[in-house]
């Protein structure tokens, strides 16, 4: 352990103060537990005069000040231990508390006796701010060069000569010291830190500890038994984990573990400190991965060659085959915590990828999560297995979100294209995928491709011909009053069936009969024809991918 521990005294306790030279002559009225700790005194007079906690306080006065029937009062305000000056024998005979009464000789006075328990649990208090400081410093100076959490928990065993484990929330071993500890290998430890975290609530004993909470373990460890301190790690009254100490607990002392609790609580802080660094570290790197991501979905490279540049610094290959999965969580945006949310969502979605080997990065577009992914190239055998793991990895990436977040959420992805160069028109059929699987009410993860009839009718949407002809076809409908467009729609979906439209509607029958006449004279064709049923269908078509694909292309090309 290191050579300043020692300076760590135990506290102040009654056995301790009865060893004073001032209180050796005290002899015990009504003996009790001499290991309870002290930190005050205060005069019998002062103390009955108010109702205030006497907790850890020794209570010093004259006999007759001090009478049997008080000591009922003084033991309800948890007073530590009781000292009459003096005491009669005839009065003191029968006198019965839970206490610790003491009476000493005249040969001391109250106001020395009052001075001597300051004096000494300052002391006491002066040597555990040594230690900590101590700690403190030598902490802190790893933390300040950047050297990381393993490095700050080696400082740690050597400090206290106990094994150290950090874990984070999710009970993820995150660093582990045991270099001192051959008996103890690193799984072992991290196995001990996730059993003593998981109880954490529920501890059998808590320390004596004035910032930070720490608890105790023992723990059968093959041959051994392990004391275990455990002091969760709170930044902002945010939970960042816990810290961990195993020992063999037959090598220890009292001592031992009060320097052991005080390095604890010291290093929890410098703990925290140092996960703040590293998520703001992340959070930077996440911020120009996201950079780099969104100029590959947006085409925002000027050439091939400022692509390759920045590709290798980000070590992500431009000459494979990728595929683009977009998610939007319906209304999250509009949440306070959302960055947060989609952050952690855009995580999984990595987490989540497959093939270790093969490249992945993911970033959050305003409301939607997009996910850059390599997958298989084409063969000539036939069957596309880039086409095949896009949809395996998005029906699984829509199963592990959705449990999560216990949100509805819309899942699409692009068609696999050659090079990062094209990666932005695999965004831009996601993007399209996705209006389109919203209007249509699609619950499950969609495909560009998945969508055959809408894609085979989209170059004709954005052509010109296409577009004139929807609007000749509907503009007369959407400009009538009546909801003519939607009387229409209604009835070409239920297959001309006029009951069915009119039940779908909630309108009577004769009111729908209006409505399809009306329809039927402003597009200047009658509604019952078939041919004109599927013109009308087709515009509705048409005016839809129209609107869906000029919708997905702003969102590519303002990104």
């Amino acid at each position: 352990m290191d050579t300043l521990a020692p300076e760590v005294s135990e506290h102040l306790t009654i056995a301790r103060l009865l060893e004073e030279h001032a209180l050796r002559s005290a002899a015990p009225i009504c003996d009790g537990d001499r290991t309870a700790p002290l930190e005050w005194a205060r005069s019998a007079q002062e103390a009955l005069a108010n109702a205030s906690d006497l907790s850890r306080t020794v209570i010093v006065g004259d006999d007759g000040v001090l009478t049997p029937e008080v000591l009922s009062v003084l033991e309800k305000r948890d007073a530590a231990l009781v000292l009459v000056r003096e005491p009669s024998e005839s009065r003191w005979a029968t006198a019965s508390t839970g206490l610790p009464v003491f009476g000493f000789t005249s040969g001391t006075s109250i106001d020395g006796v009052i001075r001597l328990v300051a004096q000494l649990a300052l002391a006491h208090e002066s040597h555990v701010l040594r230690y900590a400081t101590s700690v403190h410093e030598r902490l802190a100076a790893l933390l300040h060069r950047g050297a990381g959490m393993e490095a700050i928990c080696q400082q740690l065993e050597r400090l206290t000569d106990c094994a150290v484990a950090f874990l984070d929330t999710a009970n993820t071993l995150q660093a582990v010291a045991r270099d001192r500890h051959p008996w103890l290998d690193s799984s072992t430890a991290g196995s001990i830190a996730r059993r003593v975290s998981a109880e954490e609530g529920t501890l059998p004993r808590a320390l004596d500890s004035h910032h930070h909470p720490v608890h105790e373990h023992e723990v059968d460890v093959e041959e051994h038994t392990a004391q275990v301190l455990v002091a969760p790690v709170m930044v902002a009254d945010r939970s960042e984990g816990w810290l961990v100490l195993i020992a063999a607990s037959d090598e220890h002392t009292a001592h031992d573990t009060a320097s052991r609790v005080i390095a604890l609580q010291e290093a929890v802080s410098i703990i925290g400190t140092e996960v703040l660094r590293m998520r703001s570290i992340e959070r930077a790197e996440e911020r120009a991965r996201g950079n780099f991501v969104h100029a590959l979905l947006h085409g925002r490279f000027s050439n091939t060659a400022d692509l390759v540049a920045r590709a290798a610094h980000r070590r992500f290959p431009t000459d494979r085959r990728f595929g683009v999965v977009i998610v939007q969580a319906k209304g999250l945006i509009a949440e306070n915590d959302s960055p947060q949310h989609l952050s952690n969502m855009a995580r999984t979605a990595l987490r989540l990828r497959g093939a270790e080997d093969r490249a992945a990065l993911s970033a959050v577009i305003g409301d939607v999560i997009a996910v850059v992914r390599e997958v298989a190239p084409a063969t000539r055998s036939g069957g596309d297995k880039g086409s095949a793991e896009l949809s395996a990895y998005a029906k699984a990436l829509h199963r592990r979100l959705q449990g999560e977040t216990q949100r509805h959420l819309l899942v699409a992805y692009g068609r696999p294209v050659d090079g990062a160069m094209q990666i932005s028109d695999s965004y831009r059929e996601a993007r399209i995928a996705l209006s389109l699987a919203d209007q249509l009410g699609k619950d499950e993860p969609v495909g560009f491709l998945e969508m055959r009839t809408h894609v085979a009718l989209l170059d004709l949407a954005l052509s010109p011909n296409g577009r004139s002809f929807s609007a000749e076809m509907l503009t007369p409908l959407r400009e009538a009053t009546g909801d003519l467009d939607e009387a229409a729609r209604t009835y070409i979906e239920d297959g001309g069936n006029l009951t069915q439209a009119s039940r779908d509607l909630n309108v009577h029958r004769n009111t729908m009969l209006y409505k399809l006449d009306r329809a039927s004279k402003a597009i200047a064709q009658d509604l019952r024809d078939p041919e004109t049923q599927f013109s009308l269908w087709l515009a509705m078509k048409l005016d839809l991918l129209a609107k869906t694909a000029d919708s997905a292309s702003r969102a590519v090309d303002s990104g």
